[in-house]
Formats: C-alpha cells, sequence, structure tokens
C-alpha cells in the first residue's frame, strides 16, 4: 500500500493499493454505488467513503466491483475465510445486512 508510505501489508491477497486518478470528480469518492459481483449481476448499492483502491494480482478473489470514471473498481474480496470490502457494510442499509448474514453463513 501508499497510502501514508510504502507498506508491505499482511500479504492475504496479493496485489497493491493505490491512489485513485479521478478522470471527473472529486476525491475522496463519497456516496451510494451499484455492485456488480463477477458473474455481472447486480449484488447491491453500498455506500463507498475511499480515496484509494486495491489492485489483485489476481482477479479470481475480487467478488465485487463498481464502475467509476469509466473504469471497473475493486469493491470485495473473498479468498477462504477472509471478506475485505472498500465500501461500508454497517453504513450500507439493507445491502450491508445481507452481505453480514452471507459472511455469517460462509
Amino acid at each position: 500500500g501508499f497510502e501514508f508510505s510504502k507498506t508491505k501489508g499482511l500479504s492475504l491477497i496479493s496485489g497493491k493499493v493505490c491512489r485513485l486518478n479521478r478522470i471527473k470528480g472529486k476525491i475522496p469518492v463519497i456516496g451510494w454505488y451499484q455492485t456488480i459481483t463477477n458473474s455481472d449481476s447486480v449484488r447491491g448499492y453500498f455506500y463507498f467513503l475511499h480515496s484509494y483502491h486495491f489492485i489483485a494480482n489476481d482477479i479470481k478473489y475480487v467478488e465485487l466491483t463498481y464502475r467509476l470514471d469509466g473504469r471497473d473498481i475493486v469493491a470485495s474480496l473473498r479468498k477462504d475465510n477472509i471478506l475485505g470490502t472498500q465500501f461500508h457494510p454497517e453504513k450500507s442499509g439493507e445491502s450491508g445486512i445481507n452481505l453480514f448474514r452471507d459472511f455469517v453463513k460462509m
């Protein structure tokens, strides 16, 4: 990651965290965005507040993405019993509650 300084991270899922470069709009990204599963179905709307994003080395761990400035941005990752989200599930209403339910079932 590169948020405050270059850091190695936990190395649970390989990739890097980089500052967003907006084509249009402001940073940080704030608001509700529709997420898409890796099978192109809509998962729901989640609340985002971020200035950085994760670029996965292996897309098989990318569970959800969302569109920002015409690009797909990783919204969540899942590997074994690890779930990582770019959005705030606790602020995402029914979609967030459903995500927590799915995680408990996992």
